[in-house]
């Protein structure tokens, strides 16, 4: 009689097939981590230019980038700043669903949840890594870390062993999380053994674009911003360094410091009240930590979120802030703008002060009414409330030679330009540019260049000029 055997195991179809299907798996993951490496790095720096080397996945979720160059869009090479390696994490089960997202070449709908972990950073870059730690060093992770110095503006990493600190390289965190209506953002820089700030936000959208697909536009509102400075050692090495540099003590320095950033806020139309100068002031004699909380109500909307009248946001801010423990309300009033002179002829924003303070001591002394109180050398402490506070626009106006030129409005002119050729003839005017799915900036008027149209921008480290191209052009709305 004739028996049959019957086979055990997978037969070679089916081993194709399970072959196939782990093959197809692995090239979707492959893909997955490329798309979000580069969807994530322009979604972190919507303003730079950015190149890395090989990328990896990552099988907890997300991806791992090797050496990552990020530079300003027309920056120079002295901006570029590199970071040895980028961890992109996004959640398990939001990575694996997305490599199989429909939608998967344009928007990763899925992905609710992203973190980037930038580690080994160096270089020395003038333009702020985002918008949320704009007034931060890059490096030392301090507010406002070179105000006060007569001829430095920003320090690297390299530089720190001679201002006395053991620094690591710096480490940078960026995580956005969608939650229903709202977008809670969250950044910290940290140079171990100089400093940290860590920032959170929470923005309201009324949109339902997937998150790595969204832009801030004029629709969103901010409802919360706060941050959380907590120096390492940074403090008391720049106060240090900026006076024996200078030639002179650390008191002095310290006040030097405080009338360069009240005169900084100027530039922007606002000024501290002295219970907030104050708590400042516990910060940059004692280091330690340093909090801003501050809440939106009502939010700031698209109404106010673009608006240079900083009296309107200021009215929606209810704060706090903290120094060495003590807590104080936030007290920021709108005052006239005291634009910054552009000039090559001043190193730092402290050589601005000095020279409208020198100014102001001659007019004063020539008509015999020397101020009680005002020191008359640049080698003295500077009072604070002297230098930054006591002097408006409209005062300095009035029989001072000041150092920069309101705008004239000119009735005359169109407030909204469209043609991207005319604004050729509005050199030095002050407008809102609107480029190509980016948000609206203040600008000023520089010129055309090879067709190309020049703008100014302030930034932390201030005046900053860059190229707007045609292709990139929406409108520009005058600021009057």
């Amino acid at each position: 009689m004739e028996t049959r055997t019957e086979k055990t195991g997978l037969s070679w179809k089916r081993k194709l097939i399970v072959i196939l299907g782990i093959i197809a798996t692995i090239w979707s993951c492959i893909r997955t981590a490329d798309l979000i490496a580069d969807r994530a790095l322009s979604f972190a720096f919507p303003d730079s230019v950015i190149s890395y080397g090989s990328v990896w996945v990552r099988l907890r979720g997300g991806a791992s980038i090797s050496d990552v160059d990020i530079a300003p869009i027309d920056g120079d090479e002295q901006d570029i700043y590199h970071f040895d390696k980028i961890t992109v994490e996004i959640p398990f089960v939001q990575f694996y669903r997305s490599t199989w997202d429909l939608d998967l070449l344009s928007r990763l709908p899925s992905v609710k949840d992203v973190t980037l972990h930038l580690e080994g950073g160096k270089g020395m870059m003038s333009w702020p890594l985002s918008r949320e730690l704009m007034i931060f060093g890059t490096a030392s992770a301090s507010p406002f870390e070179a105000e006060g110095c007569a001829e430095d503006t920003i320090w690297s990493a390299e530089e720190f062993p001679g201002m006395g600190l053991k620094a690591k390289p710096a480490d940078l965190m960026m995580a956005w999380h969608r939650k229903s209506d709202r977008i809670v953002k969250e950044q910290s820089i940290e140079t171990p053994g100089v400093g940290r700030v860590d920032y959170r936000g929470e923005v309201i959208v009324h949109n339902k674009e997937p998150l790595l697909s969204w832009i801030e536009k004029g629709g969103d509102e901010l409802a919360l911003s706060e941050w959380h400075v907590a120096d390492q050692g940074f403090v008391a090495a720049r106060n240090k360094f900026c006076a024996g540099k200078d030639g002179i003590s650390t008191t002095e320095f310290v006040e030097r410091h405080l009338a360069t950033v009240q005169r900084e806020l100027s530039a922007l139309g606002m000024e501290a009240r002295e219970s907030n100068v104050s708590a400042y002031r516990r910060f940059i004699e004692q280091g330690g930590n340093l909090d801003i909380v501050v809440n939106y109500s009502p939010t700031i909307d698209a109404a106010v979120y673009n608006d240079e009248d900083w009296e309107r946001w200021l009215n929606r801010a209810q704060g706090q802030l903290t120094a060495q423990e003590r807590s104080t309300p936030l007290s920021v009033r709108s005052i006239d703008k005291r634009p910054l002179p552009e000039s090559d002829e001043y190193k730092s924003v402290w050589e601005i002060v000095r020279s409208e303070q020198e100014r102001r001591n001659a007019s004063a002394a020539s008509s015999s009414d020397t101020a009680a109180g005002v020191a008359t050398t640049a080698d003295k402490p500077v009072p604070i409330m002297a230098v930054a506070i006591a002097s408006s626009a409209e005062e300095l106006s009035k029989g001072e030679d000041v150092l920069y030129a309101e705008q004239s409005d000119d009735e005359e002119r169109p407030r909204i330009i469209e043609d991207y050729t005319k604004l050729s003839a509005e050199v030095g005017q002050n407008f809102m540019l609107y480029t190509k799915g980016k948000k609206a900036i203040r600008v000023e008027i520089a010129g055309m260049d090879e067709g190309i149209l020049r703008v100014r921008r302030y930034l932390r480290s201030g005046w900053l000029e860059q190229g707007i191209k045609r292709s990139a052009f929406e409108r520009a709305e005058r600021v009057r």
